[in-house]
């Protein structure tokens, strides 16, 4: 894990709450497409390369067994 200096000055860990600094001081200007990276925030708090995530899945699948691994995968890779 590495500790990286913003633009404050300051160096942060690469955790939730840095991440969600940075996104949150940036969240009123989210484009219409859904798509924003966060580099070099100016919050003294936040990680200063953060981007959003997104993990598409059906909403339904046919067979219970292929749900059952998709759940556990995605579990373990939260």
């Amino acid at each position: 894990m590495a500790l990286l200096e913003n633009k404050a000055s300051a160096f942060v860990r690469p955790t939730a709450a840095a991440a969600s600094a940075a996104l949150a001081a940036e969240a009123a200007e989210m484009p219409a497409y859904g798509r924003q990276q966060v580099l070099d925030s100016p919050v003294p708090d936040a990680y200063p390369i953060v981007a959003y995530s997104w993990l598409l899945l059906r909403e339904h699948y046919a067979e219970p067994a292929v749900a059952r691994v998709v759940k556990d995968f995605v579990s373990w890779g939260l």
